[in-house]
């Protein structure tokens, strides 16, 4: 099976960054100053701007509690989101 592009977001960022997906499947990106958000395939909802952010974003979660935390090198901030995490089923067997 061939790989698919979903987005392009070269027009963003200078180089790529942590991705983080909720519940609906929309994907929050690290974008140069601030977070894109986009629902695939190849739809942007929008952009965030992260005006006191200075420094590359490292890694990104979005917690049970509907908060984006993005952490810096120095510095760790939250974000207020509409959406929890992506869901993953729970108790599954793995048979050998």
């Amino acid at each position: 099976q061939q790989s698919q592009i979903l987005l392009d977001y070269s027009d963003y960022a200078s180089q790529p960054g942590p991705i983080v997906v909720d519940n609906k499947g929309r994907l929050y990106l690290a974008v140069d100053q601030g977070i894109l958000v986009v629902e695939t395939p190849n739809r942007v909802l929008g952009r965030v701007t992260l005006t006191n952010v200075t420094d590359p974003i490292v890694s990104m979660t979005l917690g049970e509690d509907r908060f984006l935390y993005i952490a810096t090198k120095d510095a760790l901030y939250r974000l207020k989101t509409k959406s929890g995490p992506m869901e993953f089923p729970k108790g599954l067997v793995v048979k050998m």
